[in-house]
């Protein structure tokens, strides 16, 4: 384990497996495994090489009041708008650091697990991943909430870097705001894959309010996407440049905002550079009640990569579902 300085506070790291780092003046109760550290008088055990941290001090900042909400209170996930029987309060929070470069509580190049674990109010002011960025490593996040995290640039809550694999289920991404695109999560040229998890109130101004995804792969499966807001295109979900691949199984694209002045579709917005070009797939998947300043309010797609099944359905959007996409481009089963 090693210690520097940010901003004059310490930060640690496991040097040996290039774990987790930005963590600045916090203390926190629980278990963080594979590739991780923490800051303050936090306790290692075990083994460096296992990356394995125990965290025993109950948090003890003090500089910012959690809400005490349990996890599950009127924070549900899934397309049938159940909610986790396994709620709880998560043993561990890491909040209120601060970090110049990626990652504001947690940076990942290795194997992570957060499990059962709160990360709010970090932020990274000039890079990615105000909460969580996994830099070509492994990582998986379940049961846990990742909220009111800010980046400077994108990636607000969990940022996911060139060939990284990043996992998040059964989990809460909420509240999060970037400086650029994923107000929630960003993936580029990485695999992402969201599984029953809530990604709402988040804001991605240059695009993807909740989810952004740029030349990688992103799947998202029995989960919920909503009342997320950019200021250019695709208040939910952008899939953009360099072959991007966006998957929607089983789940809600509901209630974004797409509210620049000449933003357009307030649900998702697939870019078609000349080559690659990205593409979208719906399947058994819901995209309703989005608002865009400028039609199309549904889906906005620069091509014909847009596949949507006969079980999805894209409803009550504003000012139109997908009429006003470019002439030529046609996506299927949306009308109006």
């Amino acid at each position: 384990m090693g210690v520097d300085s940010v901003r004059g506070k310490r930060r640690w790291y496991v040097a040996a497996v290039g774990g987790l780092a930005g963590l600045t003046g916090v203390a926190a109760v629980g278990v963080l495994t594979a590739g991780a550290a923490a800051a303050g008088p936090s306790v290692l055990t075990g083994q460096e090489a296992a990356s394995t941290l125990q965290v025993t001090r109950p948090v003890a900042d003090g500089s910012k009041d959690l809400d005490g909400q349990k996890m599950g209170d009127s924070e549900d996930h899934g397309k049938d708008g159940s909610e986790d029987g396994d709620s709880h309060e998560p043993g561990t929070q890491i909040r209120n650091n601060t970090a110049e470069t990626g990652g504001g509580a947690i940076y990942n190049t290795g194997l992570l697990t957060v499990e059962g674990v709160r990360v709010s109010y970090n932020d990274t002011t000039a890079n990615f991943g105000g909460g969580v960025e996994n830099d070509g490593g492994v990582a998986t996040v379940s049961r846990s909430r990742v909220d009111h995290n800010t980046a400077g640039s994108d990636s607000g809550g969990i940022d996911s870097e060139p060939g990284s694999i990043t996992q998040v289920k059964d989990s809460w991404v909420t509240d999060n705001t970037s400086g650029g695109t994923g107000g929630g999560i960003g993936n580029f040229d990485g695999s992402l894959y969201v599984q029953r998890t809530t990604v709402r109130h988040n804001t991605g101004p240059a695009g993807g309010g909740g989810i952004s995804n740029f030349g990688g792969r992103a799947v998202v499966d029995d989960s919920k996407v909503d009342e997320n807001t950019t200021y250019e295109n695709g208040g939910g979900v952008v899939n953009g440049e360099d072959g991007g691949q966006f998957v929607l199984r089983d789940s809600t694209v509901d209630q974004n905002r797409a509210i620049g002045e000449t933003s357009q579709g307030g649900g998702i917005a697939n870019f078609a550079p000349p080559d690659p070009a990205g593409s979208v797939t719906l399947t058994n998947t819901r995209v309703s009640e989005n608002f865009a300043t400028n039609p199309p309010g549904g889906i906005l797609s620069g091509n014909n990569q847009v596949t949507v099944d006969d079980d999805s359905v894209i409803i009550k959007n504003r000012p139109t579902n997908c009429q006003g996409n470019p002439v030529g481009v046609v996506i299927p089963n949306c009308f109006g």
